[in-house]
C-alpha cells in the first residue's frame, strides 16, 4: 500500500514540513529557520516565533507538496509535534495540522518531539534496538533506554538549562550573538580546552541527572576577574565542561544498561567536539554510535512524518482533540489517547 505521511514540527522557532512514503523515504523537506529573527533579542522570543510559523506555514506545505510531486488529497495522514515546545509555537503547527486533518478527512497523530528526534536517524540507517538513546539541543538534554516506537525510559536529564542553552547564554555573555553554539563551536577549534577551569556538575552523583546553569555562573564570574581573556580558550574550556558532564553520565547510562549502541540527536549533535568525543566513547566502551547528519539534527518536519509513518503502520492515531504539552511527560501506547485503526 502507498503510503504518504505528512510531518509538521514547531516546537520552538523551526518551521519543518516533511512528507514521507511507506518506506520512511523523504520525499519533500522544508525548513525555515529564523535565527535572523531572534538574534537581535539574544534568544527566541516565543510570542515571536509562533507569530512566524502563522506566516511561513502555508508556504511551507505548498513548498514541500512541489518537492514531493504530490497533490494534498494524496496525504494519506498528518503527523505533528504535540510537545514539548513553546506553548504558542506548538498551537501554531497542531491547529494547522488538525484543520488539513478535519479537511481532508485524514489520521491525525500527536508526535512527541523528544522521540521524534531519536527516530531521525532511522532516515539514514538502520538501527538495532535497545540502545541508550541522548538528545541535546537548545531546549533539551535527556538520556533514554530506547526498546522501540513509544518505548523510551527517561534515564536523567538537565534539572536547568539545557546544553545547547548553556553555550547560548555563555555566548551572549561574551557578546558572540545568537545562536551560541556554532559560534562557539567554531572558535573553539583555535581554542585550549585546559586553559581555563569550569565546575562539571554533579559529577559525583549517582543519578544520571545533569546541571549546567552553574557553568555560566562561573563563566560571568571568570570574564569580571580576569584583565586579559583569549575567547578561542574561553569557548573550547566551557565547552569541554559541558560536553564532559554529558559524556559522563551518558557512559554511567551505557554501563547501567550494557547498551551496545547509541544514537545521540538534537541541535548540539552537530557540534564537531562532540562528535569527536561520540567516536572516543565508541572505541573506550566497544559500542557503536550512531549520530544523524546535520540537516537532521536541527528540528525538521522529516522526523516528525518518520514518527508518524511508524505508529500508523503499528496501527495508532490519536483522536483529534489530542491535547499540547510544554515538558516530557512520558509516552503512552495503546492507552485512550491512541485509537486502533487497523486490526491483525
Amino acid at each position: 500500500m502507498s503510503i504518504k505521511i505528512l510531518g509538521i514540527e514547531t516546537s520552538c522557532d523551526e518551521t519543518g514540513v516533511a512528507i514521507v512514503d511507506e518506506n520512511g523515504k523523504i520525499l519533500g523537506d522544508v525548513l525555515y529557520i529564523q535565527d535572523f529573527i531572534h538574534s537581535k533579542f539574544g534568544g527566541v522570543v516565543p510570542e515571536v516565533a509562533a507569530r512566524r510559523h502563522i506566516e511561513v506555514l502555508p508556504v511551507a506545505l505548498k513548498e514541500v507538496l512541489e518537492k514531493a510531486k504530490c497533490e494534498i488529497r494524496e496525504i494519506n495522514a498528518v503527523a505533528c509535534t504535540i510537545g514539548p515546545g513553546l506553548m504558542g509555537a506548538l498551537l501554531t503547527g497542531v491547529s494547522f495540522a488538525k484543520s488539513i486533518s478535519i479537511s481532508l478527512n485524514l489520521h491525525f497523530i500527536g508526535i512527541d518531539h523528544l522521540e521524534a528526534h531519536i527516530n531521525a536517524i532511522f532516515l539514514e540507517k538502520n538501527v538495532e534496538y535497545p540502545f541508550i538513546g541522548l538528545v541535546i539541543s537548545g531546549g533539551h538534554t535527556s538520556i533514554f533506554f530506547v526498546e522501540g516506537i513509544g518505548k523510551m525510559e527517561l534515564l536523567g536529564k538537565t534539572l536547568d538549562d539545557a546544553a545547547g542553552e548553556a553555550f547560548d547564554k555563555a555566548s551572549k555573555a561574551l557578546g558572540l550573538g545568537y545562536p551560541g553554539g556554532p559560534v562557539i563551536d567554531r572558535l573553539s577549534r583555535n581554542g585550549d580546552p585546559d586553559r581555563y577551569k569550569f565546575p562539571r556538575a554533579m559529577e559525583s552523583s549517582p543519578d544520571l541527572n545533569m546541571s549546567f546553569s552553574g557553568l555560566k555562573t562561573a563563566l560571568i564570574t571568570l570574564i569580571k576577574k580576569e584583565n586579559s581573556i583569549r575567547i578561542e580558550d574561553l569557548c573550547a574550556s566551557f565547552q569541554e565542561a559541558v560536553l564532559d558532564t554529558v559524556f559522563n553520565k551518558l557512559k554511567r547510562a551505557v554501563e547501567m544498561k550494557r547498551a551496545k549502541r547509541i544514537v545521540i540527536a538534537g541541535g548540539v549533535a552537530s557540534n564537531s567536539r562532540l562528535r569527536e568525543k561520540a567516536k572516543s566513547l565508541s572505541e573506550e566502551m566497544e559500542a557503536d554510535v550512531f549520530i544523524p547528519s546535520p540537516r537532521l539534527c536541527t528540528d525538521n518536519g522529516a522526523m516528525v512524518a518518520y514518527t508518524g509513518l511508524k505508529y500508523l503502520q503499528m496501527g495508532y492515531a490519536d483522536s483529534i482533540d489530542v491535547d499540547i504539552y510544554s515538558r516530557w511527560k512520558g509516552i503512552e501506547i495503546g492507552k485512550k489517547i491512541r485509537t486502533a485503526l487497523f486490526k491483525g
